[in-house]
């Protein structure tokens, strides 16, 4: 873990230059997943060319890479200052409100994002106590990184 918390602090620019290696890696050499993933853009845009789900397989892969290898290992780090210049909360005081004045409230968000990111996003531009659901990893080693990450910042 200390080497990734070392490796955690290069500036983003720099990891994302990895992620670049990264994503050529999945995409050409170790094809990552590529049938399920054809498969689901097939079912999903029916109405696309085999070219058009071409080039949005390789923006699915250019993403994943980035999101989970430099986003996501950033996040060990990341300061909250850096933080709130990456991630901002539009109206967030709708979800604080009800909470502040004893209520439930609820935040729920597409999967377009790093979650992780998201996870201390929302921790540090809320109120209130952020709490998420998290489902346990069966890499034991991947799991404890990500519940450090997932409970920086007042997360719980």
């Amino acid at each position: 873990m200390f080497l990734l918390r070392l490796f955690s602090r290069l500036p983003l620019p720099v990891l994302y230059l990895f992620s670049d290696v990264l994503y050529l890696i999945a995409r050409f050499i170790i094809r990552y997943r590529k049938k399920v993933i054809d498969e689901n853009l097939k079912f999903a845009f029916p109405e696309k060319s085999e070219r058009e789900r071409k080039d949005i397989r390789n923006k699915f892969y250019r993403n994943f890479t980035d999101a989970f290898f430099a986003e996501t290992f950033k996040m060990l780090t990341i300061s909250e200052k850096e933080l709130k210049k990456r991630f901002h909360v539009v109206n967030q005081e709708l979800v604080d409100a009800p909470v502040l004045g004893g209520k439930s409230s609820l935040m729920m968000a597409g999967h377009i994002f790093n979650w992780e990111m998201a996870i201390l996003g929302v921790a540090s531009n809320t109120q209130v106590m952020a709490e998420t659901i998290y489902l346990k990893l069966n890499n034991a080693f991947f799991n404890k990184m990500m519940l450090e990450i997932r409970t920086r910042l007042g997360v719980s």
